[in-house]
């Protein structure tokens, strides 16, 4: 799998070894926040923008950033 992708970012121009794409991803983050009502604890999650480097690597290997699925809740009191 290592292979497969240097391989496939090296074809769009990137000359990127594992230790720097791995350095470079490890900026995606998801932060997840607890909301702690009286009937259950709510869970917003965020995830962070990808830096530059990181769309690169993306769009080079094929790939879409992760969107996070929206979930509303509604809390009766």
């Amino acid at each position: 799998m290592v292979n497969a992708i240097r391989h496939m970012i090296k074809k769009k121009g990137l000359n990127y070894d594992w230790k720097n794409i791995t350095r470079i991803m490890s900026t995606q983050t998801i932060q997840t926040i607890v909301l702690p009502t009286d009937t259950k604890n709510i869970h917003l999650r965020k995830i962070a923008k990808p830096i530059k480097q990181a769309n690169e690597i993306y769009k080079a290997a094929a790939c879409e950033a992760r969107k996070p699925t929206v979930k509303k809740y509604v809390v009766y009191h």
